[in-house]
């Protein structure tokens, strides 16, 4: 199986770019994944610290603590699901598709 690719323009210019294998391709996703597991990690300790403060605030404005607790839950949610998804879509847009488990291999 070929491993390159040669594309050449119609002003009669030749780009040669190497094909990723499957290694590559699984080292770059286990890359990306580590850093989203780091940043999760990193959103529930952070949550944790700021929960008695966010406690304080919800309890201000008339909300039970069980109330607090679900908002809490689901702001934890949602902050998971962006950098489940968004972190793929954002980088993919910014960095011209890459990610940086792609970049490093």
């Amino acid at each position: 199986m070929e491993r390159s690719v040669t594309i050449r323009t119609p002003e009669s210019i030749a780009f040669h770019y190497e094909l990723a294998g499957l290694g590559s391709r699984f080292l770059a996703v286990a890359i990306d994944f580590f850093i989203q597991l780091v940043l999760m990690f990193g959103t529930v300790i952070a949550t944790g610290y700021a929960l008695q403060g966010i406690n304080r605030f919800l309890s201000s404005i008339h909300l039970k603590s069980s109330q607090a607790d679900s908002v809490i839950a689901a702001g934890a949610i949602v902050i998971f699901f962006i950098i489940f998804f968004g972190y793929f879509i954002a980088f993919e847009a910014w960095w011209n598709g890459q990610t940086p488990g792609k970049r490093a291999i």
